[in-house]
């Protein structure tokens, strides 16, 4: 019985992690971005209170804005992407082309211009990408090691 679910689980966990995480930490790295400019521009910024704030405030409306593109993300990365690429530079990098179409979305919404957008998108990519990557490949070693 333990066998059966053993995959589903797995992959689960990868699904969950691949949806879940991007809205979040896009949200934190753009709210970093912003609080870094409101210290260059001279503002006085209390750092942790407000970034609390913003991961508060702005996550759900992340969900909202990029729940569909994680969900696509996610889907992509543990049916097409994962399994049939080997080398995990080209799955990382394609992380960073898919994180990067979504944060197009984030630039044409003109909180910075589409630059901004695009480079959050890829570094969410690159950290999601990364993890996503690893719980996958840790997967095929622990399969590996019960199948003999």
């Amino acid at each position: 019985m333990i066998d059966v679910i053993y995959k589903p689980t797995k992959r689960l966990k990868r699904i969950l992690v691949a949806i879940l995480l991007p809205p979040p930490l896009g949200v934190f790295i753009l709210s970093i971005y912003i609080l870094c400019i409101d210290l260059f521009r001279g503002f006085d910024v209390d750092l942790f209170p407000n970034l609390i704030k913003s991961l508060v405030l702005f996550t759900p409306i992340a969900y909202i804005l990029f729940g569909l593109q994680s969900i696509l993300y996610a889907f992509v990365m543990e049916f097409f992407i994962n399994p049939n690429i080997k080398n995990s530079f080209f799955v990382i990098i394609f992380s960073i082309l898919l994180g990067m179409l979504s944060g197009i979305v984030l630039g044409l919404m003109g909180t910075d211009g589409l630059a901004i957008g695009v480079l959050i998108g890829a570094v969410v990519g690159l950290i999601v990408g990364m993890i996503v990557r690893r719980m996958y490949c840790r997967y095929l070693v622990e399969e590996t090691i019960r199948l003999g």
